[in-house]
């Protein structure tokens, strides 16, 4: 079916394309009778006003690029939430590309991005550094940008982000206090300040509680249900006595705690498990997960707004904003006492 155009309008009504295009244009001009001639011929014929032309022509496409790390999780559903109901309000729309953990994917998937002339970026970044140098080439070229959950380092761009190292520190507080004192720590298996705040909140709450910190007890592995499944059986393979699991990521926390369940280990009676950055599935396991859980959906509208406001105005400073969270204690935690050692 051939697309209503204005120049179909003004042969319909015997107008000029100006006069039609002003009209649809609410220019206060032209006369409220032809106005509202235009407007029920419009409606009449079907139009539909080509916004990414109009767009183009103030030098905007109407659309904003949300690359995210992964989608297993709720993390970027729930984000996302947020981010659309601004953006709608606005009349923008969101292309949304997935990184899977892999920052070769993400760099494909900002290229992509820029290639769309998407009028900014909102990125949940993977958990290495390794494409800082595209970050800050967008930003050079004057692309709003605005990081979700974790800034890569190294880049000038606005960021809304939980307190990494105060949760943390004040989560393992708890495990310890609960009668833990061999306490494991899957991070991450790339370069990345947010992987290496967490590890110095998990050193400063053990040296807190006079336990010293041994990095063999310090584990790498990919931030998945199969890094943390992995990194129990490299446990296991280096013979390290632990009474406890502290993960980086939710779903390395859920896959250890599978695969210490498929060996006979009883949680938390015997392991506690923890994990970081909750989501839903922290909930949908069982034991639950202990865990600390951002406000994901207040994440992703305040993300938007930063971006809304860099877009409209590209001189307005860059800003951090700090939201808090929670700590979610549950039953893959609780104390030696309790569990009957």
């Amino acid at each position: 079916m051939k697309r209503v155009t204005i120049k179909d309008i003004a042969a319909h009504l015997s107008l000029s394309v100006s006069t039609v295009s002003r009209a649809l244009a609410d220019d206060p001009y032209i006369r409220r009778e032809t106005r509202e001639k235009i407007l029920r011929a419009a409606e009449d014929l079907n139009y539909k006003r080509n916004s990414l032309a109009v767009n183009l022509r103030y030098g905007r496409t109407g659309i904003v690029g949300v690359v995210v790390d992964e989608m297993l999780s709720s993390y970027a559903g729930q984000a996302l939430r947020g981010l659309q109901a601004v953006m709608q309000k606005e009349g923008i729309s969101i292309l949304v590309a997935c990184s899977y953990h892999d920052s070769d994917q993400e760099a494909r998937n900002l290229r992509a991005m820029e290639s769309a002339m998407v009028d900014g970026l909102i990125v949940h970044p993977c958990h290495d550094s390794s494409n800082v140098d595209i970050f800050n080439r967008l930003l050079a070229k004057g692309v709003p940008m605005v990081f979700l959950g974790r800034n890569p380092g190294a880049t000038k761009a606005s960021e809304v982000v939980v307190d990494d190292y105060s949760k943390v520190f004040f989560l393992l507080d708890h495990v310890i206090r609960s009668g833990r004192s061999r306490i494991v720590h899957i991070t991450g298996d790339g370069r990345s300040d947010y992987f290496d705040t967490i590890r110095h909140a998990y050193a400063d709450a053990l040296a807190r509680f006079g336990i010293a910190y041994d990095p063999c007890k310090v584990i790498a592995a990919k931030p998945t249900f199969e890094g943390g499944m992995s990194a129990v059986d490299m446990i296991r393979s280096r013979g390290i006595g632990f009474d406890a699991v502290f993960a980086a990521a939710d779903l390395q926390a859920i896959g250890a705690m599978n695969r210490l369940l498929q060996l006979g280990v009883k949680i938390p009676e015997e392991v506690s498990v923890a994990g970081y950055a909750g989501s839903c599935l922290s909930k949908m396991v069982y034991p639950q997960l202990t865990t600390v859980e951002p406000p994901l959906v207040e994440m992703g509208e305040k993300s938007a707004r930063l971006l809304l406001e860099k877009i409209n105005d590209p001189s307005a400073p860059e800003r951090s904003m700090t939201v808090d969270a929670k700590i979610l204690l549950r039953s893959s935690t609780h104390s030696v006492s309790e569990a009957g050692g």
